[in-house]
């Protein structure tokens, strides 16, 4: 999946090329038949056809082995999860990590993504959890993680490459409604050799069957291949047509192609652990403030020529730059979402983060600019990329989205030849723009820069920061434009 930016990777590292990919991994206690690794390898080749999966995504299949009894060790499995993500090789510029468990039962699935969210590494890696299960058989109201079962309580050959596929086809949907933008190429290096400096877990692969692990049972019943899904031959190879489930009835479950129900979704935001004990509530204290019903989108850029970094005005300016993001997220009224941008006019940098958490020292980057159209023309094209992912976060939660906004700081208003000003006039048009510049300076900011109703000069000032905020919360002046 290919990030449009014409004019550069706005992004956070040097190896960021714009694009996105996500290994998925489908993981399962098969012992004999290999039969979760056949199903992965038919719905690789389904999402290989896809014009929307195929560039994005890639399955493998990882084997945990023989189910640990009661003595075994119960993080064997998580460790060579962990091993798979260790040795992958990242194929895109921002990689995104997913992770689908298939067994018979839901509480053996929940429990093992249980111990997966305990681990750093896969933390850190920001995984999807889901799992497909015969039969949900968790308490009801006790289960959180995302778990497909099927409704006749086994799974037919291609009822279970169906509801894998379906699987893979919510995970753009799912990271884009989170806001995650994935993690370079850098992000995981770091991880990588944070965890590998913890412990090394290729000893996680070794032992092959493990078949010493006290009390081993394996989930899935052994079935001869009696059906095969489309496009995959009825021999030693095939899928069974029940493959999950009892053995009763196996002919009468696979004629039955039903599909497959979602008996709970995923809480994001909320940790959770099989069998996990209630904590005592917290004493009463005051009401929690309501949620914000809109929410904006704020691009913040302190802008100077190459020679002109150190001027002290600037400085003054980016000081400035950082209270209006510490002022934007106490705006009750509205949740925003802050990218500053740095760099070079024609490479742009830069972390989409929730308003205030952008703290002051990382507020003293700036734009170098020796081309202002072309900034500008990159600035459109990032906004108009964040402005997309933000505004399905919105409706998801029901909030109104506010007219995008674009603040530019700046001791040296810029010139404004033609190339300038058509980029300008285009960004005008679909976003608000605030000029800030030092107090003695409003009048050198070109009229072409000036005079539009979504455009506004303040010179830098004490309350500048409150300025600003009342700007673009106003109704009249920005949202509604």
């Amino acid at each position: 999946m290919t990030v449009g930016d014409p004019h550069g990777e706005l992004d956070g590292d040097l190896d960021d090329d714009g694009t996105e990919g996500c290994l998925c991994l489908v993981a399962g206690y098969a012992r004999q038949d290999g039969l979760i690794a056949r199903v992965t390898a038919e719905a690789g080749q389904r999402v290989k056809m896809s014009p929307m999966l195929g560039d994005f995504l890639q399955l493998r299949f990882v084997d945990l082995g023989p189910q640990p009894g009661q003595a075994g060790d119960r993080f064997r499995p998580v460790r060579r999860i962990a091993a798979e993500l260790m040795a992958a090789k990242e194929t895109a510029g921002r990689s995104h990590f997913a992770l689908v468990i298939i067994a018979k039962s839901a509480v053996t699935i929940e429990g093992l993504l249980g111990s997966c969210a305990a681990e750093p590494l896969l933390a850190g890696l920001r995984v999807r959890y889901a799992g497909i299960a015969s039969a949900d058989d968790r308490q009801p109201g006790t289960g959180l993680a995302d778990i497909v079962s099927s409704p006749t309580g086994k799974w037919g050959g291609r009822d279970l490459v169906d509801a894998l596929r379906r699987q893979c086809d919510d995970l753009p949907r799912f990271f884009t409604t989170r806001g995650d933008p994935g993690l370079t190429r850098a992000e995981l290096t770091a991880l990588r050799r944070a965890h590998r400096a913890g412990g090394d877990v290729a000893g996680a692969l070794e032992g092959g069957a493990e078949g010493a692990d006290g009390g081993e049972s394996d989930v899935l019943d052994d079935a001869e291949a009696v059906g095969a899904p489309a496009g995959m031959p009825a021999a030693a190879g095939a899928i069974p047509a029940t493959v999950i489930g009892d053995d009763d009835d196996d002919a009468a479950a696979a004629g039955a192609r039903r599909p497959a129900t979602a008996v709970s979704r995923w809480l994001p935001g909320i940790p959770w652990r099989a069998h996990r004990q209630q904590t005592p509530p917290n004493p009463p204290g005051p009401a929690p403030a309501p949620a914000p019903k809109n929410t904006g989108l704020v691009y913040l850029l302190a802008v100077g020529e190459p020679d002109s970094m150190e001027d002290p005005a600037l400085g003054r300016l980016q000081a400035a730059l950082a209270e209006v993001d510490e002022k934007l997220a106490a705006q009750p009224a509205c949740a925003y979402r802050v990218r500053l941008l740095y760099g070079d006019d024609d490479r742009l940098r830069g972390e989409l983060l929730d308003a205030g958490r952008l703290g002051r020292r990382a507020a003293k980057r700036s734009v170098k600019a020796d081309d202002f159209g072309e900034l500008l023309k990159g600035v459109l094209a990032s906004l108009r990329r964040d402005g997309a992912q933000v505004e399905v976060i919105a409706r998801a939660q029901g909030q109104t989205v506010a007219r995008p906004a674009v603040v530019i700081f700046t001791a040296d208003p810029p010139m404004a030849d033609r190339s300038s000003a058509l980029a300008f006039a285009d960004l005008a048009a679909e976003a608000a723009v605030v000029w800030v510049v030092p107090a003695n300076s409003q009048g050198l900011v070109s009229p072409t820069f000036g005079n539009a109703p979504t455009v506004a000069v303040i010179g830098e000032h004490q309350a500048v920061a409150d300025e600003i905020c009342g700007l673009l919360g106003a109704a009249g002046a920005y949202a509604q434009a």
